[in-house]
């Protein structure tokens, strides 16, 4: 690992965890320092917080890793099975859902989690996740939520929270209601309707994949689309602050398992005004785990700048990532500044929309959601911080 790489900011726990994106054989490395500290509880909570404990634990004993300490190995095992034995109950659960609307004679396209799962990685159990996000025709929604309520299905929430699911991309989540705590989001379009980004939501259905399922089909998104949606989950919904881990591995198994075709990918970010998200993530999961994206891809997809400008704002990202911390940057305002210097929202025809805005909105909907502190208070905050300040500047700018 070269020194002064993106890649050498991080932790060793955040490199271990990173490792496993590729499968076992890359964690080899990682541990022929027989002296090498590792922090395995910090390892196991930066796992707990991609939700990635399955895979590392099965990465650690196919290399025969014997350091870990009984404690720790114990939770991770403990967590990975009970993943293991949630995952295999919710593969379950998807097809019984399909063959319920299936019945009402109302298609149903897998997303996310549940089409990777279904596709590249052949499994639930090797792709986990909490929740089961299906897309269903705008005109099918109303229909396909009253067909599910109440056939093993509860509303998640109710009441104060409805004006924000009004217009909103999917409707109010569902709740298993047998123990799995899987939330069913039945989504009417890819992206929220604040959102700037243009996903055809037509066009997604009509370049879509049959998929087998049990006894009936569904639908998921052609992988030239799964790549784009993939790019604008992390950079805009999660805004670079968590799920690195699964959308890097989600590229992986995509490129592992399928032809993408760059030249439609480019097309379809230009088309979405998602250039930026598909550039900062494909260059991220180059840095961070070595995805082989074809040369001249990024080129295509980057805002003219400074290459010195780009990579303190990689460096940002790579830390807010996979920072040992939960917010390691020790500002709000310092976080947003650099996630919009990367972004470049309004170069990009984002306009006025950031993706802060919609957890703000969310917040403001429920009762007593809304708190300002104060200008005073927050400004006395900040200056009390100076030093954090100081010491994260000089770590992303070195």
């Amino acid at each position: 690992m070269p020194r002064g790489s993106t890649l050498s900011l991080l932790s060793p726990e955040a490199r271990v965890l990173l490792a496993t994106v590729a499968g076992s054989e890359r964690l080899a490395y990682l541990f022929e320092d027989p002296q090498e500290e590792l922090d395995w509880g910090l390892l196991l909570r930066l796992s707990e917080r991609e939700r990635a404990v399955p895979v590392v634990w099965k990465a650690l004993r196919e290399q025969g890793i014997r350091r870990i300490p009984d404690e720790v190995g114990s939770a991770f095992q403990r967590v990975a099975m009970v993943s293991e034995f949630r995952m295999a109950a919710l593969e379950e659960l998807l097809r019984e859902t399909v063959t319920r609307l299936a019945e009402q004679g109302i298609p149903v396209m897998l997303l996310k989690g549940a089409a990777l799962g279904t596709t590249v990685y052949g499994s639930f159990v090797e792709r986990p996740m909490l929740d089961l996000d299906l897309l269903v025709h705008e005109k099918d929604a109303s229909a396909a939520w009253s067909r599910l309520e109440g056939q093993g299905w509860e509303q998640w929430e109710r009441g104060p929270a409805d004006p924000f699911y009004h217009g909103h991309h999917h409707l109010r989540p569902l709740l298993d209601t047998r123990g799995t705590e899987t939330c069913l989001e039945l989504h009417t379009a890819m992206l929220p309707p604040h959102s700037p980004f243009r996903l055809d939501v037509d066009r997604v259905w009509e370049t879509g994949h049959r998929v087998r399922l049990g006894t009936d089909e569904a639908w998921t998104p052609s992988p030239e689309y799964l790549v784009v949606h993939l790019c604008i989950h992390l950079a805009w919904s999660h805004a670079f602050e968590s799920r690195g881990w699964a959308t890097f591995r989600d590229l992986a198994a995509v490129l592992d398992s399928t032809q993408v075709d760059w030249r439609r990918v480019k097309d379809l970010a230009g088309e979405a005004r998602a250039e930026s998200c598909c550039y900062w993530t494909l260059r991220l999961a180059g840095a961070l785990v070595q995805l082989p994206v074809p040369a001249g891809v990024l080129e295509t997809l980057a805002f003219p700048g400074p290459e010195a400008v780009k990579r303190v704002a990689e460096r940002h990202l790579a830390t807010t990532l996979f920072s040992a911390d939960a917010q390691p940057c020790p500002s709000v305002a310092l976080t947003r500044s650099l996630w919009s210097l990367a972004l470049r929202p309004r170069r990009s025809g984002h306009g006025e929309a950031r993706p802060w805005s919609s957890a703000e909105a969310y917040r403001n909907a429920m009762p007593g959601g809304h708190r300002d502190h104060g200008l005073v208070s927050r400004l006395g905050h900040q200056l009390s911080e100076y030093r954090a300040w100081i010491r994260y500047l000089l770590k992303i700018l070195r």
